[in-house]
């Protein structure tokens, strides 16, 4: 659900002159107020519009705008809190971060697998993308977990699941699971599957990660 909302914001900068008040008609200390809208999506990302300056009486808070050019740098950068004028860009090192974190786990999964793949066990799992390997399946339903019966010579043999799945991430959830332990997850269908293959399957996403107990 997205949440997002606006409000006005007032902050008073400090006392810029003392003057006759119109309104109260004596001489009154007068304050440089910053007035805006302040936007928010989820109460996180905020940005700032609509920004007026304000030269107010201190006692009945009336007064006159103010040009924003005719005020000091130094006042119009630091007037809005650095928060409310920069949070809407929080994403951007977040995203990077997670990409970052991303390519790591990418790359250290593919070396776990590298490392898996030459020497194939019996009881490794394997989610695989098995419409690519066995003819006649669903291509709707294409993803699933494999399983290494035995390695017998240049060829390993897997059994099949009973169940595929139209997502590569379902076979794996499966398969950090315990229903991959049950005795009736996985089909008696097999398919052979030469080891010297193993490598280039992985490198065209056939498969896409390993499991070894």
């Amino acid at each position: 659900m997205l949440i997002w909302g606006s409000r006005s914001e007032s902050k008073d900068l400090g006392q810029a002159e003392t003057k006759p008040c119109p309104t109260c008609e004596r001489d009154r200390p007068f304050h440089l107020h910053v007035q805006y809208r302040l936007h928010h999506v989820w109460y996180l990302f905020k940005w700032v519009t609509g920004r007026q300056y304000l030269r107010l009486c201190e006692v009945c808070h009336r007064g006159t705008e103010v040009p924003a050019a005719s005020l000091a740098p130094a006042v119009t950068k630091t007037a809005v809190p650095l928060y409310h004028r920069f949070s809407w860009a929080l994403p951007v090192p977040l995203v990077a971060i997670g990409v970052v974190f991303g390519i790591l786990d990418d790359q250290q999964r593919a070396g776990r697998n590298a490392e898996l793949i030459a020497a194939p066990r019996s009881g490794d799992l394997y989610a695989t993308d098995i419409s690519r390997l066995v003819r006649g399946g669903d291509d709707k339903y294409r993803f699933g977990v494999m399983k290494i019966k035995s390695v017998a010579g240049a060829n390993v043999e897997f059994v099949l699941p009973r169940a595929n799945y139209n997502k590569i991430t379902a076979a794996t959830r499966d398969m950090s699971s315990e229903s991959v332990g049950k005795p009736d997850y996985f089909s008696t269908s097999a398919v052979q599957v030469p080891i010297a293959d193993l490598k280039e399957l992985q490198d065209k996403g056939v498969i896409h990660s390993i499991r070894r107990e």
